[in-house]
């Protein structure tokens, strides 16, 4: 009987057999209706874009929905799209946000693609605050794969694993493997597919001596080698070579057809129509650029003779030694280091701009910076290296200071105004109790997850082990020590009270108010403000309030001292030169646009050109408004240079 029982079991062994149904934790689980969900993608890098792990995330909702999950009920925080997963969780805003709603019980449970999207970390300091904080208030985290419920300890240990995973694949594949090939091939001196030097290309011929390296590309060649010939006859003036330089619509014409797409899209210059242009700050470190000599550096080597150069050496060290501020061996050099502090002096008393730590401009390359000159402040839109050509771009402070306040006072009469301000400081007084409530938990989280640590340390007897688990212990012990302080911003709330209540009466305290407490009222209310120039004497503010309801305001204004530059460039005086004598005065102010009657007449008078229409001693009442692009911009722009009340509440 027993044997035949045996051959029944040996006989039936491929049978289906009915197994009791158990919970599996590797399909979502069945959250209630009115249950928030959140959603949380997030990528590396925007490189990732277009990948298949991108395409998941962006399906995500249709994953979600694939549980039976209503739409309205997920919450997304996608503002973390392309934000390392290193970063703690209240360096990341859509995880800060996430975090928020954990707290107040908004969401109970959490959807991601996978695990290494929640966290990159090293210590595990971040996950396991996570961990506590997703336990005390019930909150699941879901994947494809598995369903996370904290209050499961081998839950906890699986979640842990990933995350040390995670770690592990970035420390081993990214910093390790590609960065150290990266490095051994530089070092090799081969091109690894960043951007392309103007003046080369790549070598992309396998069977050539010199496969992915560097090899001139005549048109442009010629010109870089013709930019460090001219810096050499200019003396080492990049002003002046500048000054030539930017009067050039194309610098570098465009890549002939030969030339493949893929190297062309490697340039780094600006394209424009009919080729590419340069920047100052562009300009600049090209000519400190040592692969035009020939040399290649990467991590303190360096080939010599390792590619064509385009310029000698003799030619490039003069260029090098007087703009780099480092020498080819990476040391700091001197020289120009101390030109350049050497420029700049301190004014006594300080400076009087009330908008000298928000104002910014929308030229590519150029900041804007406070600077005295004969007595007066002005704001000058200029390259970060002090740059002349740029003199043109100086607004005098009073002048765009007056125009921001009469709009800033304007607003601030304005009661809807004062209303949306009074709503917007009660959000910021939100979000800071939210962030310190926030900071409270992970402080708490860390604090047993150390204590969790000391419980391991005092079970091991592996010495590798221990030494592990003492890195995680002291890393856990700063992160405590950081937490421990207060969430920043209290007195910005505070501030932001106060100013609320202060825009009632600004306009008629103004006057009395301090300059210092106005300057921190202005930081206050104001994200930042734009300045541009319309035309050489006509500049535009864009002004974009701290507030969201407030939107920005354009306004533009004149300025009260016209400046005229003084570099006539070689295109300025050939067009000068060759005006015909019959022109009138309004088409020679044409043909030179950016220079004023008064300008052209004493350049008119210094050079002795016939043109009688301009050497005449009255100014034509129709061409006293500056220069013809003044003239021009005055007439199109003209409500934008009236203030006027109404224009608070249109601009918006």
């Amino acid at each position: 009987m027993e044997e035949q029982q045996k051959k029944t079991r040996r006989t039936n062994r491929y049978e289906k057999v009915e197994r009791k149904e158990e919970t599996n934790n590797y399909s979502a689980p069945k959250v209630p209706q009115s249950a928030m969900i959140g959603v949380y993608p997030r990528q590396s890098t925007g490189k990732q874009l277009g990948n298949t792990s991108t395409q998941i995330q962006h399906d995500i909702v249709g994953l979600t929905t694939r549980y039976g999950w209503k739409e309205e009920n997920l919450v997304l925080y996608d503002e973390d799209a392309v934000v390392s997963g290193k970063k703690r969780m209240d360096e990341r805003k859509g995880f800060t946000r996430m975090l928020n709603d954990i707290i107040t019980e908004r969401i109970k449970a959490i959807f991601v693609v996978d695990v290494d999207r929640l966290f990159r970390d090293k210590w595990g300091t971040e996950y396991s605050k996570f961990m506590e904080i997703c336990d005390k208030y019930n909150v699941l985290v879901i994947t494809p794969d598995m369903v996370y419920d904290f209050s499961i300890d081998w839950h906890v240990d699986m979640f842990r694993e990933r995350c040390k995973s995670a770690a592990a694949y970035l420390k081993y594949q990214i910093e390790r493997r590609l960065n150290g090939g990266k490095r051994y091939l530089w070092q090799r001196g081969v091109y690894l597919g960043n951007s392309i030097p103007v003046g080369y290309l790549i070598d992309q011929d396998k069977r050539s001596k010199d496969y992915r390296k560097f090899v001139p590309y005549p048109p442009h060649a010629e010109i870089v080698k013709g930019l460090f010939e001219r810096f050499y006859e200019l003396g080492g003036n990049l002003a002046q070579l500048w000054q030539e330089v930017q009067v050039k619509s194309v610098v570098f014409p465009d890549f002939d057809e030969s030339v493949p797409e893929d190297l062309v899209k490697r340039c780094a210059l600006r394209k424009v129509e009919g080729g590419y242009s340069i920047s100052y700050t562009g300009l600049r470190r090209l000519l400190c650029r040592e692969v035009y000599a020939g040399y290649l550096s990467f991590d303190g080597i360096t080939h010599e003779d390792h590619h064509d150069a385009i310029v000698e050496s003799s030619l490039f060290f003069y260029a090098f030694e007087r703009l780099s501020p480092h020498k080819m061996d990476g040391s700091a050099n001197t020289e120009v280091v101390l030109r350049k502090h050497a420029r700049y002096t301190k004014r006594e008393g300080g400076t009087t701009a009330l908008l000298k730590e928000i104002i910014t401009t929308s030229e590519e390359g150029k900041e804007v910076y406070t600077t005295p000159i004969r007595h007066r402040e002005y704001y000058t839109i200029r390259a970060p290296q002090h740059d002349v050509s740029s003199y043109k771009a100086h607004i005098s402070v009073k002048d765009a200071d007056d125009v921001f306040t009469d709009v800033l006072l304007e607003v601030a009469s304005l009661t809807p105004r004062v209303e949306e301000y009074h709503e917007y400081a009660k959000n910021l007084q939100t979000m800071y109790e939210q962030a310190e409530k926030s900071r409270i938990e992970q402080l708490e989280a860390t604090r047993r997850h150390i204590t969790g640590l000391k419980e391991k340390l005092a079970r091991l007897t592996n010495l590798d082990l221990i030494g592990t688990i003492e890195e995680a212990y002291t890393h856990a012990q700063e992160e405590e020590k950081r937490l421990k302080q207060p969430t920043p911003g209290a007195a910005a709330v505070e501030k932001a009270m106060e100013v609320a209540e202060m825009l009632h009466n600004l306009k008629k305290n103004w006057t009395s108010i301090e300059h210092e407490h106005r300057v921190n009222f202005v930081k206050l209310v104001t994200k930042e403000v734009v300045l541009d120039l319309l035309s050489p004497n006509i500049f535009k503010l864009t002004i974009r309030w701290a507030a969201p309801t407030w939107g920005e305001i354009v306004v533009g204004g004149e300025r009260s001292g016209k400046i005229a530059n003084p570099y006539w460039t070689k295109e300025e005086l050939e067009i000068l030169h060759n005006l015909p004598s019959t022109l009138t005065a309004e088409e020679i102010m044409q043909a030179l646009p950016k220079r004023s009657f008064v300008a052209i007449r004493g350049k008119v008078w210094d050079l002795d050109l016939p043109l009688p229409a301009i050497r005449k001693d009255a100014v034509p009442h129709s061409l006293a408004g500056g220069c013809w692009e003044d003239i021009v911009v005055r007439e199109r722009f003209d409500s934008l240079l009236c203030c006027n009340p109404d224009r608070a509440s249109r601009c918006r």
